[in-house]
Formats: C-alpha cells, structure tokens, sequence
C-alpha cells in the first residue's frame, strides 16, 4: 500500500481488513515503516495513525510512537537525519544484522511495545529498549545521545520528550498473526519509496552506511522464517525442509523471487 497523507486519506476499512485477513492467513512476511510526527502539511501524526491501523489489524506487538527522534551526535548531515548504529544482540537475529554497523533512517519516530489489543495512551506501552516482549527481536537501535523531540500536542507512549537514550528504531516478531507462523518487521522509518528510505547507504556527506545490506537480510531473514514447511518424500525418506523459501525447495531468495512471489507472500507498508 502507498503512504497515505491526511486524515481524509486514511485506509479504508476495506484495505486494513485485506491485509489483516492476508496476514493472518499464515506463512506472510510484512514490514511497516513509520515517521516522525514532525508538523508539516497533512503528514506527521496522521501518517502514524494510518500504520497503526494496520498494525492493530495484524495483532502486532510493536508500534511506532507519536514522536520524532533526532541525534546531534550519529548523523547524515543534521540531527533530524540521525544514524542508527547499535543493532540487535539476539542470536536469533545474528544474520539480519551480520555486517551491518550504520543504517540511516531521516526524519524518524522510534518503537514502544504493547501486549494490549488497543495500544497507546492510557494502555500498557513499553519502551523497548529495557523491557522485552515474547517473540520480538531488536534488530535497530540509536546511540546514546539519541534525543526525543516532539513538536505537537500527541507526547509519546512509553517516552517522555526530551528523553536520551538507545531508543528502538527496527525490530522482527516472529510467530505473528493468528496462525502464530507470519513475521512482521516494524521500523521507526521507511524502509522503500519514501525521500530517503532505510534502504539508501549515502545522505549528504555521509557515505559508506549499511541500510541495503540490512533491509536485504531481513527480509531474506523473515521471508525464511515465514516460508511453510516443505515436506520432501523419496523412495527411501521422508525429510522436512524449513530453510526454503515460499517459492519451493531449494529456491533462494533474490530480488527476481521477491517480484515473482511478493503478491501473495510479501508486503511492504510505507
């Protein structure tokens, strides 16, 4: 789905209960990217209320807060266009991460995590960074000098503004949707199509980042996770192969796959 600005835009009750039903139908990768909630024409906040939308419809655990972050220290060219540059130390995660030291994110929000089926104010809403959640990896963190900025009267959940610290940009939940077999990626920003995606390794002067490398692996990583299980029957045995991708036994992932099988198997909400 394309992001949607304004609140006469939203999506429609339709278009969350196709993706929700999608999704729950099992063995599906998604990946929601947010923003910052920074005031501009119709966007901000609304953008935010539009993905959460999606991310309620699909039983995730991990939404994007009603902020924006910026760090004065790990930046592509000013503090709003911050660097995340801690990743996750899960084993679980290891390969998403493999090599990946700096990804940038522009103009982002940041990650709090929700057991709850109506996340936000006055709900439980934790921070991600000191509190765990069943099934949820962090795969993206900022530095310590990280800063919550917020420029509207909607503060954060489980942040305060003006708060520093190590706040959560990207993470995996495993075992997502109603058939506890889908995988959702959530990240504080865009990961494809938008002015500078996660995906883009240079901003300004700042080259040499590692945001391809990472968006690649994990969705190589969660498309994996995801794919059913394939039963594989010889004259002689019976084996199950859990490494394979979607598209058959002994398939890898690549970017012809993910064209070929992304209707029915991936989905990338920005």
């Amino acid at each position: 789905l394309p992001k949607i600005w304004g609140v006469d835009n939203g999506y429609l009750a339709s278009e969350v209960t196709a993706v929700s039903t999608w999704f729950n139908a099992g063995n599906k990768f998604l990946w929601v990217g947010g923003e910052s909630d920074f005031v501009e024409a119709d966007g901000g906040q609304k953008t935010l209320d539009n993905q959460t939308l999606i991310l309620e419809a699909v039983g995730s655990h991990v939404y994007l807060e009603p902020t924006a972050v910026q760090d004065p220290v790990s930046y592509a060219g000013a503090s709003y266009r911050p660097v995340a540059n801690n990743t996750g130390t899960d084993a679980f995660v290891a390969d998403v991460v493999n090599g990946v030291d700096e990804v940038f994110v522009h103009s982002p929000t940041i990650l709090y995590g929700s057991n709850s089926d109506t996340p936000g104010e006055n709900v439980s809403a934790v921070a991600l960074e000191t509190t765990s959640i069943d099934d949820v990896y962090v795969l993206l963190q900022h530095g310590g000098n990280a800063t919550i900025v917020d420029s509207d009267l909607t503060l954060p959940y489980a942040h305060e503004d003006g708060q520093k610290g190590e706040f959560v940009s990207a993470t995996m939940e495993v075992e997502a949707g109603t058939a506890n077999n889908s995988v959702i990626v959530v990240s504080g920003g865009n990961v494809i199509g938008h002015y500078w995606p996660l995906m883009e390794d240079a901003y300004d002067v700042k080259e040499g980042m590692d945001g391809l490398l990472f968006v690649s692996q994990a969705i190589d990583f969660g498309m994996k996770e995801a794919a059913p299980e394939v039963v594989i029957t010889t004259d002689t045995d019976t084996t199950t192969d859990t490494t394979t991708d979607p598209g058959g036994p002994g398939l890898p992932i690549d970017t012809t796959t993910l064209i070929l099988i992304g209707v029915g198997a991936v989905v990338v909400i920005i």
